[in-house]
């Protein structure tokens, strides 16, 4: 009843799309979410984050809750598979929910001064720590926790490199090897692996950065879109 009543068939995610497609034969508009203009003009903040948090190595940054689906667990296992295999490495959790837990992990793990968490922080920060960071990490495990990522579109429009989980919708967007790394769900290993990938071929991060940044559209240009979509 919702598709005969609709005027506008419209998506933000291209499974869905294929979702549409294939379940009711309904070519959908696929119109993704923006970044604020801001987010790809902003300078650089790097510097100004690994000073506030007294941050000098290599580190990946997690954005988003703290949540059994998204697997900041899985995030932190991959922190101590890596930190045997090479030099110590530190992940910046940024989101709102109870850290007890991944802390308590951590700590059980032996790298809990290796595991940052900033709870809720403003623009600026997340900026500067997208900026400092090796990479953008989504550690999901489940395909309901993303219709469409947010954060993957925030860290290409730093030009920062992603490694994700290959659920949800974040295969329809994050090519392996093209402007992001795949790996498979509720796999550390996997994860530290692609995460010593980038840190030891920087060359790399910033080419899949670069080619990320190319999809990042602004919502000026969503409004515009929408706007055209709406009149027609």
């Amino acid at each position: 009843r919702a598709i005969r009543s609709s005027d506008v068939k419209l998506v933000k995610s291209l499974r869905d799309k294929e979702i549409l497609k294939s379940r009711y034969g309904i070519d959908a508009t696929y119109v993704p979410d923006g970044v604020d203009e801001k987010l790809i003009t902003a300078p650089n903040k790097a510097e100004e984050f690994k000073a506030k948090y007294n941050i000098n190595g290599p580190f990946v940054v997690y954005v988003g809750r703290l949540h059994k689906l998204k697997g900041v667990d899985v995030l932190i296992k991959a922190v101590s598979i890596a930190a045997r295999k090479g030099p110590a490495l530190n992940a910046v959790i940024i989101g709102p929910g109870d850290q007890s837990p991944y802390r308590e992990l951590a700590n059980r793990l032996g790298v809990g001064r290796n595991v940052v968490f900033t709870g809720f922080v403003s623009e600026e920060v997340k900026i500067g720590a997208l900026d400092a960071s090796t990479a953008l990490v989504l550690p999901s495990i489940s395909n309901y926790v993303e219709a469409f990522s947010l954060a993957i579109t925030e860290a290409w429009a730093r030009g920062r490199p992603v490694v994700v989980s290959a659920v949800g919708e974040i295969p329809y967007r994050v090519r392996h090897m093209v402007n992001g790394l795949l790996v498979p769900p509720k796999n550390p290993k996997a994860l530290a692996d692609a995460i010593l990938q980038l840190i030891r071929d920087r060359k790399l991060g910033e080419r899949l950065g670069a080619e990320g940044k190319k999809r990042v559209t602004t919502w000026d240009k969503v409004i515009n879109e929408l706007l055209k979509l709406y009149a027609s």
